[in-house]
């Protein structure tokens, strides 16, 4: 006699939810999962075995401010072809990438220069994600739009291809209290094309913290310019500029507020190692730079800041 397996739908989605808290530090509302192709937009979403298809179907099933979690997850790969293919606009969703190394879901930004993550809503966080250049000068890869935005666990890269890599990585402009962290951001080795990897204007208590960012970059790999941001924090990043042609790692506009602290910071520019921090008006402590190869660094109190 054969025996009728239960599914208990409701058991399976308590100890799915439970696990992805363990992951974001708290219980979870709803979650929501999604995987390329294994779902589909159709499916509630809010079953593993069911996911959808898309990251945006499931931002759209969000309520905002309600403790709702998007997990996406390994080996899912989506195309972000436009400014509106993939736009976190209900405030207060956590987006989590499932997964390590290259299993960590990968969005390729591809199809139009003007492709991009329009951040459009407060209090939302994206984390363990890979963002790859799918073509040449994508003009922005994050663009943030919204007070509260927190990004970490990520990796933008060139995708491997020679002259395909974004502008400029990360904006926040006239938005508050952005946490950018623990992050890597990638540029074609050597090659001439990336603008910078964060641009600041008018950003209040932002964030740029324990970053590692490596390659060739057109200005500043960290630029504070136009309308003064305050109070910001940039902390413990490793940045190494390969460009050769007077550009540096950090620049602020002069009247910008806050701390550069313990960054250490490489340069083949060799034109000295006060070119490599402007730091406004921020406070400047423990940070190292260097500015040719094989050769130690110096901290940033034995030279005259610019």
């Amino acid at each position: 006699m054969s025996k009728t397996q239960f599914r208990d739908v409701e058991y399976e989605r308590w100890v799915s939810e439970s696990q992805v808290g363990q992951l974001v530090g708290f219980v979870p509302q709803v979650v929501y999962w999604v995987h390329s192709t294994r779902g589909s937009d159709t499916n509630a979403g809010t079953l593993r075995a069911s996911p959808l298809a898309t990251i945006d179907a499931a931002i759209g099933k969000c309520v905002a401010n309600d403790g709702n979690v998007i997990a996406v997850m390994p080996g899912h790969a989506e195309s972000i072809s436009s400014a509106t293919s993939l736009v976190p606009d209900v405030a207060g969703i956590t987006i989590i990438g499932m997964g390590n190394g290259r299993s960590k879901p990968v969005l390729t930004f591809d199809t139009a220069v003007t492709a991009t993550i329009d951040i459009g809503a407060a209090n939302i966080r994206m984390t363990n994600f890979v963002f790859i250049a799918g073509m040449d000068e994508i003009t922005l890869a994050i663009d943030v739009n919204a007070n509260d935005f927190e990004l970490d666990q990520c990796t933008f890269d060139y995708g491997e291809t020679t002259g395909w890599n974004f502008r400029t990585y990360i904006d926040v402009n006239s938005f508050d209290r952005a946490n950018i962290h623990h992050n890597e951001l990638y540029t074609e080795p050597a090659t001439v094309g990336a603008e910078c990897a964060l641009d600041m204007v008018d950003a209040l208590n932002t964030k740029f913290e324990n970053n590692l960012i490596m390659g060739t970059w057109d200005t500043q790999v960290i630029l504070g310019d136009t309308t003064v941001s305050t109070l910001i924090s940039i902390h413990k990043n490793r940045i190494f500029q390969e460009d050769t042609d007077d550009n540096g790692c950090v620049e602020l506009t002069v009247a910008c507020t806050g701390l550069v602290t313990d960054n250490h910071l490489g340069s083949l520019d060799g034109g000295g190692v006060t070119a490599l921090l402007d730091g406004g008006s921020c406070l400047l402590m423990g940070n190292w730079a260097a500015d040719a190869i094989d050769e130690a660094g110096v901290t940033k109190q034995q030279v005259t800041a610019t």
